[in-house]
């Protein structure tokens, strides 16, 4: 796993918007990276690649993530509140004992997805089971599943 700089990302992160509004840049590839416990507080990675990344006690919250990679991404104990998860690609992801509480997650493929004793409170799970996000084989022991929209229906 390589590990960057606080500079190195604020440059990625840089391309990586300028990307987002067609003014050149890149898209990002955080994926192989270890970022545990990196402050990434209202980060736009809507497309970025974050396969296999580590962000294990990560601050993500508010973050947009819509269409990201985050296919075996280690994010356990990550803060993820608020955060648009939005069809993103959550395959074999570990979300162990993070903090999903009022994530959007319409859409996103969970499939095969630890989610041991994850607060997923009131987050937003339309379309997730028959429509969109695939549930087979996910780990639900222990999750607080209180107020979620729509999780089976």
């Amino acid at each position: 796993m390589r590990k960057i700089s606080k500079e190195e990302l604020d440059e990625i992160l840089e391309k990586h918007e300028k990307w987002l509004n067609d003014k050149g840049g890149e898209r990002a590839d955080l994926s192989h990276t270890d970022l545990q416990n990196v402050n990434l507080r209202y980060a736009d990675l809507r497309y970025a690649d974050l396969q296999n990344v580590n962000l294990r006690s990560a601050d993500l919250r508010y973050t947009e993530l819509q269409f990201a990679n985050l296919k075996y991404a280690h994010l356990q104990e990550s803060n993820l509140q608020r955060s648009n998860l939005q069809k993103s690609n959550l395959q074999n992801v570990d979300l162990r004992s993070a903090d999903l509480s009022n994530a959007d997650l319409r859409s996103a493929d969970l499939s095969y997805a630890g989610l041991s004793y994850a607060d997923l409170s009131y987050a937003d799970l339309r379309r997730t089971w028959l429509l969109g996000t695939d549930l087979p084989g996910a780990n639900l022991f222990g999750t607080d599943l209180r107020g979620v929209y729509s999780l089976w229906l």
